[in-house]
């Protein structure tokens, strides 16, 4: 029908990557240790509010949800700014 594609899969099965490299490993590691630190401050940010503060619900949620869009800008600018240099 549309032509013999049978040499595609003929080179792409001879040509098999590791995809688990060291670099890999360290990078995804990395970016996991940070979510999880990001995760952490997230709800020790509103436990603190609300236990040493004396915050209602609301206002730590508030103090959470604050945290979370300054990360998104900061992230977005920072992206920004690399992308110009």
């Amino acid at each position: 029908m549309l032509g013999d594609f049978s040499w595609i899969v003929t080179q792409t099965s001879k040509k098999k990557k590791n995809y688990l490299t060291r670099v890999f490993i360290t990078i995804t590691t990395i970016n996991f240790i940070v979510f999880l630190i990001y995760y952490c401050f997230v709800v020790i940010t509103a436990k603190f509010a609300t236990s040493e503060l004396g915050a209602t619900a609301a206002q730590a949620g508030f103090a959470a949800g604050i945290y979370i869009i300054g990360t998104l800008v900061a992230r977005l600018l920072y992206r920004i700014r690399i992308n110009w240099t």
